[in-house]
């Protein structure tokens, strides 16, 4: 969820069924709405895909590094890239 709250730089606490101890995938949903009028799809796509319930559907570092490694350099540039996937 820190992804979460990075990309939105606002507390995502509203995500969190404290009593019911689970995620309330409608506001998730309305979260990555609202990432998407800001960000890249490729961000969103990534984004979208870490914050996945279970930890096993979840891209490992592996997964991660081979969808960003070809664009290493403009993003540290921190450049406008568009990802051939």
């Amino acid at each position: 969820m820190t992804l979460l709250i990075v990309s939105t730089l606002s507390s995502c606490s509203k995500v969190y069924k404290w009593k019911e101890l689970i995620v309330s995938q409608k506001e998730l949903q309305r979260i990555l709405k609202v990432i998407k009028m800001k960000y890249s799809e490729v961000l969103v796509d990534l984004i979208s895909r870490m914050v996945v319930i279970k930890d096993n559907l979840r891209p490992g570092f592996n997964e991660l590094n081979g969808i960003l490694s070809p664009h290493r350099e403009k993003i540290q540039k921190r450049e406008r890239f568009v990802p051939n996937y």
